[in-house]
């Protein structure tokens, strides 16, 4: 079982001491989830050829684990300063696409002017791409006084419940797909990657909803469950 005592950040935004505790915490949540991660991929194997008893017994695992998971939530409310988190730490978190900034967006001191100007005649075209879109969200830039307007931190960039809703085949409204897509823009393009393969790969619903086996229809249906649950329990934790 992890520990907040085994992490330590290297590196605080501000010098507010609430930081130690959401990044330490929010690593945490990762960690928690490997085991998550380890029984999926396992059930993926599984799948060809078809073993539903290996399945099940994953999925089974996936609802255990899932307790561990959601429990690492519960350490926010005992470590981490809410009223300094609100106060001082989510006005930096909120990111430049609604609020004050808006319809502004954010103009960096460092920027891709500056960067072409340290560099050589020969690396022009280089410099010229760096100018013509964001690496993360795509936009579009026509010079390096355009606005930047990135989304603030959101759960959803996290690799881990994304993983989960391609895995166990989730399908959210309109609005909220497009959400889900936009926070992947802003994960390493291998995260990316994975939950796209993962999307392409995975059959569990399909293949509980065409099992006869009431243990797997059983171990699927408390998967859901469990996500519902993690869910809900963070977003308890966001408006408390």
């Amino acid at each position: 079982m992890f520990s907040s005592s085994f992490l330590q950040s290297i590196h605080k935004p501000t010098y507010h001491g609430s930081w130690e505790a959401f990044i330490t915490l929010s690593a945490e949540c990762e960690l928690f989830f490997g085991p998550i991660l380890l029984e999926i991929m396992n059930a993926i194997k599984a799948q060809d050829p078809l073993n539903e008893d290996a399945i099940t017994e994953c999925l089974e695992n996936i609802v255990k684990a899932f307790v561990q998971f959601r429990n690492a939530l519960k350490n926010f409310y005992g470590k981490l300063n809410s009223e300094e988190f609100y106060v001082d730490l989510r006005p930096i978190l909120c990111g430049w696409s609604h609020g004050k900034l808006k319809d502004k967006g954010l103009t960096y001191e460092t920027n891709s002017q500056h960067m072409n100007n340290n560099n050589n005649d020969n690396n022009e075209n280089e410099n010229k791409k760096a100018i013509s879109s964001c690496p993360f969200t795509g936009q579009q830039y026509t010079s390096n006084t355009d606005r930047r307007k990135c989304i603030g931190a959101s759960a959803a960039q996290s690799i881990t419940i994304q993983t989960c809703d391609a895995f166990f085949q989730i399908k959210h409204d309109p609005e909220d797909e497009k959400f889900f897509r936009n926070m992947q823009t802003y994960m390493i393009k291998e995260h990316r990657q994975f939950l796209q393969d993962l999307a392409m790969h995975s059959r569990i619903r399909c293949i509980v909803a065409e099992s006869k086996s009431s243990r797997m229809r059983t171990a699927y249906n408390q998967c859901l469950q469990s996500l519902w649950n993690f869910r809900n329990a963070h977003i308890s934790l966001v408006k408390r």
